[in-house]
């Protein structure tokens, strides 16, 4: 009969410590991160201003908070910590900078807490928490991939930061590194899934780093850009840089099904649509060639709905075409590289136009009712960014990014199909008619009235400082 012997708490770490020298224990990663930290749930009442009615959903007021300077090349990725404490920013300069978030209206000075540095000329691609603790994870383009610890602790109401520690590392071969990373623990392992530019999909154990399996996306799909997984880790979905979508069973590890979307541009972002389809739908930014966000079905492979900027007046049976998935598999590796040899149009401002952030969100009331409303927040070449809201479309507006004198547009909600549904955001039209505009004249009272209401000329100064000093100067990478 076995035996249970219970030890005292002082000869526990003593005891691991041996049996993982002996090779018995294998080095649990969350031994190294404790105390593990509780995730804001997803479905909460999220904390409003004074100026808004708690019984309404929440909407951003637009107001700059902050502004940080300190990295020196594009940043690609954001990450809130579980908890929200604080967030990181991975970099192009080969850092991942810590930023406090509780004092940012505070503070005079806004100063990273900590710096993680990468190889000189490596540039971090994508960073991620461990599920659940303050410990994160970040990958280089030198093929590196840190465990990090941030030391993090409350002292008498204040945030107290203490010195990076790097508890795990790995090093992907022959020129491979990761471009998108996501963690998860099981009752069995802890599971670090990779995403890499030679189209593998890495999966390692933490506490080992060893690695439990690879997949192989098909390499004329496309570089892989990107990747979504199940809440229930049951699957996860594959974008490239062709605007291929494959879906694969973590737990068969294997492919379901693949398809591609009409545009075949790049796939810049995957999240799970938690509003409806019971975690069947998913929202993707990309892939249409066009600055959009379109919510797919994955059990019918099949376009739902389409969040878009502009588009027709009238939308035609051709302009649906790109909503209809093509079926890849059916095309030989040959036929692939065809269809993607072409020219593709090029925009003025950005070689890659369209939306390249998304992040979704949702707010419950405060009284505990089952109602819940959503929304999600976009951002990309055109340097605005985005409020879509779920529960009343033409409701939506742009928070950030629109000049002092201009109007919010207005959404529109149409359905082409029984089984589409497009909301279109369309610019506001000019209510006062110009006075050379088809042969119309103002009358003179009138053309006096606007020359007294016209604000002076410091005024409109002032107004397009401010007005530049919150908006953004360059392409919105990512939102959070």
């Amino acid at each position: 009969m076995d035996q249970i012997h219970v030890l005292p708490p002082d000869k526990i770490p003593f005891y691991i410590l041996t049996k993982q020298a002996q090779g018995k224990i294998s080095p649990p990663i969350y031994i190294l991160t404790t105390p593990t930290v509780g995730a804001i749930p997803i479905q909460q009442s999220m904390r409003k201003p004074d100026s808004q009615e708690t019984d309404r959903p929440w909407r951003p007021e637009s107001v700059l908070v902050a502004t940080f300077g300190e990295h020196t090349a594009p940043i690609n990725r954001l990450a809130p910590s579980p908890d929200h404490a604080f967030f990181l920013t991975a970099s192009d300069d080969g850092t991942v900078k810590v930023w406090d978030t509780q004092r940012l209206e505070r503070n005079l000075a806004h100063r990273s807490r900590q710096t993680h540095r990468h190889a000189d000329g490596a540039k971090v691609k994508c960073v991620a928490f461990v599920e659940n603790t303050h410990t994160f994870v970040s990958a280089a383009t030198d093929g590196t991939i840190n465990v990090v610890k941030v030391e993090f602790s409350w002292v008498g109401g204040t945030s107290r930061y203490g010195k990076l520690r790097i508890l795990r590392d790995y090093n992907l071969p022959n020129s491979e590194y990761a471009v998108w990373l996501d963690h998860f623990k099981l009752d069995t392992s802890s599971v670090l899934i990779l995403l890499t530019n030679k189209s593998r999909i890495v999966a390692l154990d933490l506490r080992n780093m060893a690695i439990l399996y690879s997949l192989e996306n098909p390499v004329h799909y496309g570089t892989p850009t990107c990747f979504c997984l199940d809440p229930k880790r049951y699957w996860l979905l594959v974008g490239t840089t062709c605007g291929v979508l494959t879906l694969w069973d973590l737990r068969w590890q294997m492919c379901i099904r693949t398809w591609g979307l009409g545009g075949a541009t790049p796939i810049y972002r995957i999240q799970n649509y938690p509003f409806h389809g019971r975690g069947r739908w998913v929202c993707i930014a990309g892939g249409t060639g066009q600055t959009e966000v379109t919510i797919w079905d994955l059990e019918k492979a099949e376009c739902r709905e389409v969040f878009r900027v502009g588009g027709p007046k009238n939308t035609t049976k051709d302009d649906l075409k790109t909503y209809e998935p093509w079926k890849v598999g059916e095309e030989k590796p040959e036929g692939l590289l065809s269809r993607f040899a072409g020219p593709r149009p090029i925009g003025k401002e950005s070689p890659t136009p369209g939306i390249r952030s998304l992040a979704v969100g949702i707010d419950s009331p405060e009284d505990g009712r089952d109602a819940k409303y959503g929304f999600f927040i976009t951002g990309g070449s055109d340097k605005q960014l985005r409020l879509w809201d779920i529960s009343r479309y033409e409701t939506s507006k742009i928070i950030s990014g629109l000049d002092a004198e201009e109007d919010q547009p207005k959404y529109i909600t149409s359905h082409p199909t029984t089984s589409l549904t497009l909301h279109t955001e369309k610019a506001p039209q000019s209510s006062v008619p110009t006075p050379n505009a088809a042969g119309a004249k103002l009358p003179l009272h009138t053309v006096a009235k606007k020359v007294r209401d016209k604000p002076p000329r410091s005024t409109v100064i002032s107004l397009q400082q401010k007005n530049l000093l919150r908006n953004h100067l360059d392409e919105i990478m990512d939102v959070m």
